[in-house]
């Protein structure tokens, strides 16, 4: 998860908007303390 990129703006003619990264595959959370909150 530490390596995540969310994401990256891209110019369209005169502004320039967010194109978001998909989330949806496996993260890997290392931190007991995160999964237990997670689960609450």
């Amino acid at each position: 998860m530490n390596n995540f990129i969310t994401g990256k703006y891209i110019i369209q003619g005169y502004y320039k908007s967010f194109q978001p990264n998909p989330i949806n595959r496996q993260y890997y959370i290392e931190n007991m303390e995160m999964i237990i909150l997670l689960g609450e």
